[in-house]
């Protein structure tokens, strides 16, 4: 008997020998055959509820950086491991919501829960401006969930009159929930954790190239059940398709709590330009870190307070053999192969003497030790493919009710060569990080709520975009109420001119003056009373 399947069999008669944990009860529902589609900027992204499979960009061109991206979720419950985790359509996660207790709605029947519910730009304008309730608006799932801008002050209802609107990230948002209670887990065979997952999954069109070749990814774990979550992770499996004809190698940089994949070599003939490209997955945001003396946030500062949990570990699998039972994916998360040996500096990870977070944080542009370009320190390239990996975000602890919540988004770039690829990827990572605290995808890109009384409030955006020396915005005043304006840069600073000031009500063209800001990508804040919306300017000379 090989030595990892002795380990397997070892991890797998200790989750026997811990069967009296308590665990919820599964239903018979059905898997989920839903499918969304990303398509707002340079990126056409298939979301399924667990994942991406088939990540088309340039879009339009029918490659696809990414063949297959799944969640897994980890955990010991009573001492008991227990994991959750889709890969290739053998699901762990199931439509719907738990009640407390991780109850099912009806354990026949998770259908009425099986949908991907959808908010554009398009439709909040279309209420703001002209009154038009579109489906997506009427039909919001905010008693699931879903976010919502709370613009009449009462959280217990969805009331567009009163002003609250569904909360749109970017330009087009998908929103579904799922739990892992809803059948037997036929990838890992665990028990169930008792976990709602709220997924979301968003992209917006815009002048910057770094950020109209990203999408936004968020996944919030609710434990249901009546015991705590201890150990807990997320994690992304992913496998890079940036062309057939090449090894695919794949690296993490601490620095930006990015995983990313790029080409061994530098000829690409799938690529209309030969150039190979490079993906990235970049962490934005995670939960509160635990006291556990790591700098989880990379801000040279250890166990402070509001410290939020960073990438817990990454390591490259080269996705020829499937990992599926719950020890092997929980393995993986924490750092250790899926047969039991931990992950070692140097080499091809394994087989040393000195145990590591990240698999090859070495630059792979100067090819410097230790990256997929340089294993041994002599400039020796990794002989075999790497073209999946587990990025994994943790460790954390899930209270009975507590939640988990989770922001990364996959970037796409394509220089001059296959290595500045990477160099490329990490400035476009660098500019999707500050947009993301600058609140261009947190806040509703278009969101002016109507005021009670008659008429309805609106603001046009800045034209011309881009602009030069001005660009003018429209306000649309229902009664009298102040009305303000604000620039922000990518660091979230305010510049520029402010407009401050009480209108009356009727139509109002305001002015800003944007000759004196340097050229690049600006966010703006613009309210009618308490209503407000954001959106970009971007400024050229």
């Amino acid at each position: 008997m090989r030595p990892w399947l002795l380990l397997l069999g070892l991890a797998l008669s200790t989750g026997v020998a811990q069967a009296q944990a308590p665990a919820p009860a599964v239903g018979s529902c059905a898997k989920s055959r839903l499918r969304a589609v990303l398509d707002r900027n340079a990126v056409r992204a298939e979301i399924f509820p667990s994942g991406v499979y088939g990540y088309e960009v340039p879009r339009g061109t029918g490659l696809h950086a990414i063949q297959t991206a799944d969640i897994w979720v980890g955990g010991r419950v009573g001492g008991e491991l227990r994991v959750a985790g889709d890969r290739w359509w053998r699901p762990d996660f199931w439509p719907g919501p738990l009640l407390p207790g991780a109850v099912l709605p009806d354990p026949a029947d998770c259908t009425p829960f099986d949908r991907m519910w959808e908010i554009t730009v398009d439709d909040l304008e279309a209420y703001a401006l002209h009154g038009v309730v579109s489906r997506n608006l009427a039909e919001w799932p905010w008693h699931l969930g879903a976010p919502v801008v709370d613009g009449d002050g009462d959280p217990t209802n969805y009331d567009l009159k009163a002003g609250d609107r569904p909360e749109l990230a970017g330009q087009q948002r998908f929103w579904w929930v799922m739990n892992d209670v809803g059948n037997v887990h036929t990838e890992t065979r665990s028990r169930p954790l008792g976990i709602e997952v709220h997924g979301t999954a968003a992209s917006a069109a815009n002048f910057r190239t770094d950020i109209d070749q990203a999408t936004i990814h968020s996944f919030r774990v609710i434990n249901r059940s009546d015991a705590p979550i201890e150990d807990a992770f997320l994690a992304v499996y992913s496998e890079a398709d940036l062309g057939f004809r090449n090894p695919i190698y794949v690296g993490v940089d601490t620095s930006l709590g990015m995983s990313f994949a790029y080409n061994a070599q530098n000829s690409n003939t799938d690529y209309e330009v030969g150039i190979p490209p490079a993906i990235g997955l970049v962490l934005l945001d995670g939960p509160p870190a635990a006291s556990d003396g790591l700098d989880n946030d990379y801000d040279g500062v250890t166990d402070e307070p509001g410290e939020k949990a960073g990438m817990g570990h990454f390591m490259g699998w080269g996705g020829d053999e499937d990992i599926i039972w719950a020890q092997e994916k929980y393995n993986m998360m924490t750092g250790t192969y899926r047969w039991g040996y931990p992950m070692t500096y140097g080499g091809e990870g394994w087989g040393g003497t000195v145990k590591t977070r990240y698999q090859w944080p070495g630059d792979p542009v100067t090819r410097s030790y230790w990256s997929a370009m340089n294993i041994d320190s002599a400039g020796t390239a990794m002989g075999s493919i790497r073209a999946g990996s587990v990025t994994s975000f943790g460790p954390f602890r899930l209270a009975p009710g507590a939640s988990a919540e989770f922001t990364f988004a996959y970037v796409w770039a394509q220089g001059r060569n296959h290595l500045d690829s990477i160099t490329e990827l990490r400035r476009y990572a660098a500019v999707l990080k500050r947009a993301y605290r600058a609140f261009y995808w947190t806040q509703p890109s278009f969101a002016v709520i109507p005021e009670p009384g008659p008429g309805a409030n609106g603001v046009t955006r800045p034209y011309p975009n881009p602009a030069d020396e001005v660009a003018d915005v429209r306000f649309t005043v229902a009664r009298p109420a102040r009305i303000t304006f604000r620039l922000f840069d990518l660091m979230g600073r305010s510049v520029g001119p402010v407009v401050d000031a009480t209108s009356e009500a009727g139509e109002h063209a305001v002015r800003i003056p944007v000759a004196g800001l340097p050229t690049g990508l600006y966010m703006y804040r613009a309210s009618i009373g308490s209503a407000w919306a954001t959106g970009t300017l971007v400024v050229v000379h």
